[in-house]
């Protein structure tokens, strides 16, 4: 596949289910607008669901040979029109109670939808470089202290010795409080504990 014929504007929010919350095209618009708000929430501006969500080059992935794809893209696309038909079923057509094929449809998509996010994969990249700084250094020995196998228990000495930032407002996270909740975090809970006794829960 040329790269020039990529498709490199991906939403990472289906469009089909950003139209159901936009509203009617403005005078001289062609799509239907949505209102994007940049956090915390000073600056409003109108938006058209064909560039909202929209991350270029989100999906691109490389083949065996080290040539860019949109397949992933593809993928996607077939399970997000199974969903927004499903959809339609339900909203429009009022379709009850709902088929076993349109529930499948929806949850694969829901799951789908959880994983695919900025957000989601920050948090796995994060994940992917941390396993493979543990595995290149071979700082298993480093491990040992911590209950319950895995990256997921290993904390950098950089972050536990970082400088305490000041408390903020009533009810935001204090560091100096938390210190035990911290360490106590990093041990796996038994399985009598319940979430309410979690920390941070």
């Amino acid at each position: 596949m040329h790269q020039q014929n990529l498709k490199r504007r991906h939403h990472t929010v289906p469009r089909s289910h950003l139209e159901r919350f936009a509203r009617p095209p403005a005078p001289g618009k062609a799509h239907a607008q949505l209102t994007r708000v940049e956090l915390p929430g000073t600056d409003r501006r109108p938006i058209s669901v064909t560039s909202a969500t929209v991350v270029n080059d989100f999906y691109l992935t490389r083949t065996p040979d080290g040539a860019l794809t949109d397949a992933f893209e593809d993928q996607l696309s077939t399970v997000e029109g199974d969903a927004a038909a499903a959809v339609r079923d339900l909203v429009d057509q009022a379709i009850w109670p709902i088929t076993t094929q349109n529930r499948k449809r929806i949850a694969r998509w829901v799951a789908l939808q959880h994983l695919r996010t900025p957000g989601e994969r920050d948090l796995l990249g994060a994940a992917h470089e941390l396993t493979r700084e543990i595995t290149s250094r071979g700082i298993g020995s480093e491990l040992q202290g911590f209950a319950g196998p895995g990256p997921h228990t290993y904390v950098r000495q950089g972050e536990l010795s970082r400088p305490k930032p000041a408390c903020g407002p009533p009810h935001s996270w204090c560091p100096r409080s938390n210190r035990r909740a911290t360490s106590n975090s990093l041990r796996r809970p038994s399985s009598s504990t319940s979430l309410d006794a979690m920390p941070g829960v």
